[in-house]
């Protein structure tokens, strides 16, 4: 998947099978995208190759693509609700089957009841595997194979920024947590952060238990004080509400934290605070609760 891409579903290939099948770690099985959007995909090393639908119905032929050495960027357009897969061919219409696609029924964006809004101009920065998207002024779907660095990279390119709001797995483990987006943020790059000195007002890290061992919570109170913003990470693990199913996405501007996570946030200058008194800071941080 692209590291900056038109957002859509990846289905990546699992550590199991790329040890017993011998396929590429991070590479993409299955791409999933509403009917009417867009979504974005490489093919590497693929020169000479044509690259089609074997459903024209679902996804158009020719995929409109752009080229940037040996990689081949294509945006996959769902025409009409079902499955397709884009062959690699010498020949239009025969070959391998290297990318299902699957075209579902557009839905409106997800609307919680209890949500908090943040104003733009924002940062969502969605973990290729989340059980919840957010949607911002500006999106990324962060790969696996995306390094730290690159991600507060992207962060800066894009100026003062009200809010960046994480949407990402994250586990406990040792005494310390992981958030996984990418190839990871942990106590071990924390400095990283000095590079948005003063960049962003709120950075919101919505992983399962982000501040929710000793480590992790010193580690959000690193971040803060190395970016010189407020962070924000749940001690609860996170959870979709009962009764949704697949993987939620979020109206503009909304993410689902909330007082049942336990967040703990912490203020620039590193002093933890109560989530009822940083709600009170509503208006002044640019976001409603």
């Amino acid at each position: 998947m692209p590291k900056n891409a038109i957002q859509g579903d990846y289905g990546v290939v699992s550590a199991e099978d790329v040890r017993t099948k011998n396929l590429v770690p991070n590479s993409v099985w299955k791409v999933t995208v509403p009917v009417g959007a867009s979504a974005d995909i490489q093919f590497i090393d693929g020169g000479g190759l044509t690259l089609t639908s074997n459903a024209p119905t679902i996804v158009k032929n020719p995929i409109p693509e752009t080229t940037a050495g040996n990689v081949r960027t294509l945006t996959l357009s769902g025409a009409a609700v079902g499955f397709t897969m884009v062959v690699a061919s010498t020949s239009p219409g025969n070959g391998s089957l290297p990318l299902q696609v699957e075209v579902t029924e557009s839905k409106p964006p997800t609307t919680l009841s209890k949500s908090i809004v943040l104003g733009q101009p924002s940062l969502a920065l969605n973990a290729h595997d989340t059980p919840a998207t957010y949607s911002m002024q500006y999106n990324r779907v962060v790969a696996p194979n995306t390094s730290a660095q690159e991600i507060i990279t992207f962060i800066k390119s894009l100026g003062p920024l009200k809010h960046v709001a994480m949407s990402t797995h994250a586990f406990v483990s040792g005494g310390s947590t992981r958030l996984t987006i990418g190839t990871g943020f942990d106590s071990s790059n924390t400095g990283l952060f000095s590079q948005l000195d003063r960049q962003i007002g709120v950075l919101w890290l919505c992983g399962c238990a982000a501040a929710g061992s000793e480590q992790g919570s010193a580690d959000c109170k690193a971040r803060a004080m190395a970016a010189g913003c407020y962070v924000v990470a749940p001690v609860m693990f996170m959870s979709n509400p009962p009764g949704t199913k697949g993987v939620l996405h979020l109206a503009k501007g909304a993410i689902d934290m909330n007082a049942r996570f336990m967040p703990v946030v912490f203020s620039p200058a590193g002093d933890k605070m109560s989530w009822g008194r940083f709600l009170g800071l509503g208006s002044r941080l640019a976001f409603k609760a």
